[in-house]
């Protein structure tokens, strides 16, 4: 049996964090993957598949401090589906990606850092490396 889930795509909105009872951190996340098909004319159609991502553990933390909306990820994870019953009796769905120990990986370029000016002292004009006492 296999059971795996390999996904590109942006996140929907910022990612949520809760803590089990114990203290394991759980953050959750909505992401938008695209599919693009052409109808009977050829025109370009795309379609967006919303997935419900879950991560648990070290790579919770990692998702609530480096995610934001927009951000671009490949998650790999196990599909699961949760069943549960409301107080009315309807019956209810949710189909979701938890995501393996490894499984997330940031596909955003990272932003470009200016330089920082030079912090060494140079000597005062007119010495030479020589004059320097160390």
């Amino acid at each position: 049996m296999f059971n795996k889930a390999i996904l590109i795509g942006r996140l929907g909105k910022d990612p949520e964090q809760r803590f089990t009872p114990s203290g394991l951190p759980i953050t959750t996340f909505s992401l938008a993957t695209n599919y693009v098909r052409r109808d009977k004319e050829g025109n370009s159609i795309q379609e967006t598949d919303w997935h419900n991502i879950v991560f648990i553990g070290r790579q919770a933390e990692v998702a609530k401090d480096y995610l934001h909306k927009g951000s671009l990820v490949l998650v790999e994870g196990r599909i699961r589906t949760n069943t549960w019953e409301d107080s009315n009796g309807v019956r209810h769905y949710r189909t979701e990606i938890v995501g393996f120990p490894y499984g997330l990986k940031m596909l955003d370029k990272k932003p470009t850092v200016e330089p920082q000016e030079s912090s060494e002292e140079t000597p005062p004009s007119g010495s030479t490396e020589d004059d320097i006492p160390f």
